[in-house]
This record gives C-alpha cells, structure tokens and sequence, in this order.
C-alpha cells in the first residue's frame, strides 16, 4: 500500500483532507497534500515544503520537508511507537474489519512546543488506524489535529496531489520559528553551535535542524 487519505479536523472545527504517497522502503512519505477548509493548503514538492494562505495570496517556501506528516503511518512507525516506550491504553476491535486495534499515547517537547497524542494500530497489518494529538502533554481540551478516517490505496494519481493557485500569488521564506515551551531546550549550558560567518536566519535553521534530529 503505497498511499494514504486522511480526513479529520483541526482544534474540533475546521475540516482537513490529507493525502501522502510513500516511498519505497516505505519509512517516510515523498509527497504530501493537506488541505484545510477555508485555510491554507499545505504540500511538499522534491526536499520543500509550500505552505499557502489564500487569503494574502502568499506561499511560504520551506527548504526542507517539515510539513508535520514525514513518517509513513506503516509498520516502521508502528515499531518506532513500541521502541519509544509509548504507553498502551487500550484494545477495541474494528468493526469494519474485523481486525484487533491498539491505542498507544505518548508526549514530548520539540521545536513547535508541548504536544501529546494518542496513535491506533491495527495489529494485523501494523498501519494507523486513527490519530489525535494535543498542543500540551495531558492531552487536554479538544485535539489539535483528529483523523476520522484513514485510508489505504495501493497508489494515488498524481492528480490527487494537484494544487490550484490563485492568480497574483506571491512566493516568500517561511519564517524559523520555535515555541517559547521549547526555548529552553536550546539554552542549556555547555551546549551549542558554531556557525560563524552565517545569517542569523540560517544559523536558526541548522539549530532548529540539529534539535529536530535529536528528537527524532
């Protein structure tokens, strides 16, 4: 299965649709769509991510795949939640399948903040099965993000990635930015990165960069 549909909804409102293909050893995706009713569409083109606000009529252009979906939602991040200790929380039985499904939670601090999730497993073909994950690490108030359903296809057209700009739209760098809840993770003493004879805008790349990997 090589591609996937996902419908959900943003803080308990706003409908998304999301649609990712995988790449062949299918760890990580290699394209991506998201679409937020009346927001911004999302999606990644070779190693960019573009990110455009209908309303300004404006795409941020990102140099990197950062676009919060890159590992594929299959078996590898399946083991990847077991070796990370995540918590069990429950077993339900689908009833579309028939197939057993387990939830498991965890949380962490990374460059955009606290968050915390809660991730099914359906344990016979190992692929996510729904998703919800919170802006703070108790999970409180409605999720920032919900999967309603997902969906698995052998292949998706490119079609389905297709995004239509509207006409005057202006491209611009995205801004680096890191979540207050996280400026000190990159304060901590006898810690950092030289990088002399950089930008401040590049140097706060390559910091955001590096924290990301040791996340990861």
């Amino acid at each position: 299965l090589d591609g996937v549909y996902i419908r959900g909804s943003f803080d308990g409102g706003a409908p998304v649709e999301l649609w990712a293909r995988a790449t062949s050893d299918h760890t990580e995706t290699r394209r991506l769509l998201i679409r937020v009713a009346d927001g911004p569409t999302i999606w990644t083109e070779g190693n960019a991510t573009y990110y455009l606000d209908p309303h300004a009529r404006i795409v941020y252009t990102d140099d990197a795949r950062t676009a919060g979906f890159t590992t594929w939602p299959g078996p590898e991040l399946f083991e990847l939640a077991r070796a990370a200790g995540m918590h069990n929380v429950g077993l339900r039985r689908d009833p579309s399948t028939g197939h057993q499904l387990i939830a498991v939670e965890s949380s962490l601090v990374g460059a955009e903040g606290p968050t915390s999730w809660i991730l099914e497993f359906d344990t016979t073909t190992k692929l996510l099965a729904s998703l919800s994950l919170w802006r703070n690490l108790d999970r409180r108030g409605p999720p920032a993000f919900a999967a309603r359903t997902v969906e698995y296809f052998h292949d998706l057209p490119d079609e389905a990635f297709a995004v239509n700009l509207p006409s005057g739209v202006r491209y611009q760098p995205k801004e680096v930015t890191v979540a207050e809840a996280a400026l000190g993770q990159l304060a901590m003493p006898g810690y950092g990165l030289e990088v002399p004879g950089t930008s401040v805008e590049e140097a706060a790349r390559q910091i955001v960069g590096e924290m990301w990997r040791a996340i990861m």
